[in-house]
């Protein structure tokens, strides 16, 4: 009404508790509906009207039947609490690892950081294997080294030839004392099969064991199969999620590069559309440069799918749409400059007004 309070024949469907009551409506002839003073509080009083429920089954009683209900009343009321219609904000750190919010910087960042961490996933992949067959890698890998400056290197090897005369001849005094004080060391004492015939008679590198020790042996050798097996299996896994994040974040960081190059392009397909085709307004234009946009949005899309499947470099999957246009802006440049007509559309009106023509002759011809 004009008081801005008052309302009538209204109706209110209640679906707070849809997965426990089917039906809950709410109908009344006339109420008021305001907010208290000091802006807390919304309240809404109906007089005259009908509440309408039907509960709804749940668990194992979904067979029990249950009566519709209908309650007539004089006056209801019902008060909500303002903070309820407030807007509440997003929280900013739940995207902030988002790849299409980072920086530049950021993603490049992310990319080194997935890359070594592929990189010590192999190699770690290595060390289980090299640690369950209890063997020495074949090449050791060389220590990691910072590379300093030139200037620090010099000062490092300056300060260690001053100091290369005191520490020799302590070492050599050093050394001394440990040998005369050393223990004599025992050999190990290793365990050694009897052969009974030469190794090439033997039918498989187990028969060379006593026969009461090959169960074990044969035990001992599944368990550390599986467990090496399972290792590197979960060690796959990890550098394949990782793999397949770096190739996304790369894609988000040259699509940055791609998208700012293609609005260049579409510079050079757009104006020269208008010098063209010569039609006024939003016409062919517009339809032309709507074509090729889809198109770069295809390409854009079936590049992605195809850099996730690893058969692109994310630079490519991201730079090829925009390679593809290139040529097609610059043929329409050059055209355009050249004052070239090869889009006209006045032979396309002059068909279609030639085939309308001979279409209603044809139907004039037909007889009644």
């Amino acid at each position: 009404e004009s008081d801005g309070e008052t309302i009538s024949n209204v109706m209110i469907e209640d679906q707070t508790n849809a997965g426990r009551v089917k039906f809950n409506k709410i109908m009344a002839d006339s109420g008021q509906m305001f907010t208290t003073e000091n802006r807390r509080f919304f309240v809404m009083n109906l007089f005259n009207g009908t509440q309408y429920q039907e509960p709804g089954t749940v668990g194992d009683r979904k067979n029990d039947k249950y009566p519709f209900i209908r309650t007539n009343f004089g006056s209801w009321t019902k008060v909500w609490d303002m903070k309820e219609f407030e807007m509440v904000s997003s929280d900013k750190d739940r995207f902030a690892g988002n790849r299409s919010f980072l920086s530049m910087n950021q993603l490049r960042a992310n990319i080194d950081s997935l890359q070594q961490v592929m990189e010590s996933g192999k190699q770690a992949i290595a060390d289980d294997l090299l640690l369950n067959l209890k063997r020495q890698p074949v090449k050791p890998r060389a220590p990691t080294i910072n590379r300093d400056s030139l200037e620090r290197v010099r000062q490092i090897r300056q300060q260690a030839e001053a100091k290369a005369k005191g520490i020799k001849s302590a070492v050599l005094r050093k050394q001394e004392m440990e040998a005369a004080n050393a223990k004599p060391v025992r050999k190990l004492q290793v365990e050694q099969a009897p052969l009974n015939k030469p190794l090439g008679e033997y039918g498989s590198f187990l028969e060379t064991f006593p026969q009461a020790d090959r169960a074990k042996l044969m035990k001992d050798g599944f368990l550390r199969a599986r467990s090496g097996i399972s290792s590197v299996e979960t060690r796959k896994a990890q550098i394949e999620n990782r793999r397949t994040e770096y190739v996304k974040t790369g894609y988000e960081l040259y699509i940055k590069y791609s998208f700012a190059l293609v609005c260049f392009i579409f510079l050079f397909i757009g104006a020269p559309m208008g010098a063209i085709i010569r039609k006024g307004g939003f016409g062919y234009p517009i339809l032309v440069s709507i074509i090729f946009f889809v198109t770069f949005i295809m390409l854009t899309i079936m590049c992605r799918k195809l850099a996730e499947s690893y058969i692109m470099t994310p630079f490519w999957a991201a730079m090829v749409p925009c390679l593809t246009l290139i040529p097609v802006g610059a043929f329409l440049t050059r055209k355009a400059m050249n004052d070239s007509q090869m889009f006209s559309t006045d032979r396309l009106d002059r068909f279609l007004r030639r085939m309308r023509e001979r279409f209603n002759k044809q139907k004039a011809a037909e007889p009644a």
